[in-house]
């Protein structure tokens, strides 16, 4: 089962392998997990490509509120989006994003409540070679690659933490 839903995961982040920032360690992730028992029809049945109606609905919420910079002459795009409890997909949703805005670099951030706390989650994907998304969700427990990774803490400002993400990662538009 842990195998599975690893391989679901790589397969999800690297559109099955076939996004920019897709690399061999990837595939090479992939075919160990297969040799541990993930069952490939699973990740197949989950791995769907069209969004769900909840990842519609945010889809729609996120480039209504989509912010884009220009930095240097590259577009960051950044939105926060709040629901009520945790969604996946979020890292296919971000894909989508960065293609229909044309932005260079994208944050997705989304917060919900969780016990006593917020919880927040940042996707981000970059075109950019000079950016380095992992090093940018190191600290916060998160990681990746350069141009794609993502990032999950418990914070009692989840809105000042995405901000300074955005912020940070502006800094490395060079």
């Amino acid at each position: 089962f842990e195998a599975t839903a690893m391989a679901l995961g790589i397969h999800v982040d690297t559109g099955s392998l076939t996004f920019d920032q897709s690399t061999s360690r990837d595939a090479r992730a992939i075919a160990w997990l297969m040799e541990q028992g993930a069952n490939i029809s699973i990740v197949a049945e989950y791995n769907e490509p069209g969004l769900s109606n909840e990842l519609q609905d945010l889809f729609k919420v996120a480039l209504n509120n989509l912010k884009q910079t220009t930095v240097h002459g590259y577009t960051v795009g950044s939105v926060l989006l709040e629901t009520d409890k945790f969604v996946s997909g979020l890292a296919t949703l971000t894909a989508r994003l960065i293609d229909l805005t044309e932005s260079d670099v994208l944050l997705l951030g989304h917060k919900y409540q969780k016990s006593t706390h917020h919880k927040l989650v940042v996707i981000g994907r970059s075109r950019l070679a000079e950016t380095n998304l992992n090093q940018l969700f190191t600290p916060f427990g998160g990681g990746g690659h350069a141009q794609a990774a993502s990032m999950s803490t418990q914070t009692d400002v989840p809105e000042e933490v995405f901000q300074q993400l955005v912020t940070q990662l502006q800094q490395q538009i060079p």
